[in-house]
């Protein structure tokens, strides 16, 4: 077994079809039983104003996914609860405080 752990990095691909091919060729090097860790910014107007100035400075545009974008990342993996949302609800147990604009999920490969 294996893992890919992608905290927040796969926005610097900036086409949501290519992180997917990405995601699905490092994926398909693994063995059954392995996770992906997967969180990135969720897409809103607000992230988007200010990826456009993060753009403007001269670094690595970086390009927030949609909650669609983010689930065909995993397509043909399982994604178990709590799924894909907000990444303060992944706490097991307690108070988890007010939804955060990073999203993700884990998953694993059966096959």
């Amino acid at each position: 077994m294996g893992g890919v752990l992608d905290p927040d990095v796969i926005g610097h691909v900036t086409d949501p079809v290519a992180t997917a091919d990405l995601v699905q060729t490092y994926m398909g090097r693994l063995a059954s039983g392995s996770c992906l860790v997967l969180c990135t910014t969720l897409a809103s107007p607000e992230v988007s104003a200010a990826n456009e100035r993060y753009a403007a400075s001269g670094t690595i545009p970086y390009e927030a996914s949609t909650a669609e974008e983010m689930a065909s990342f995993a397509a043909g993996l399982t994604v178990p609860e709590p799924g894909l949302g907000p990444i303060n609800r992944w706490h097991p147990e307690g108070e988890t405080g007010p939804d955060v604009i990073q999203w993700g999920y884990v998953a694993y490969k059966q096959r």
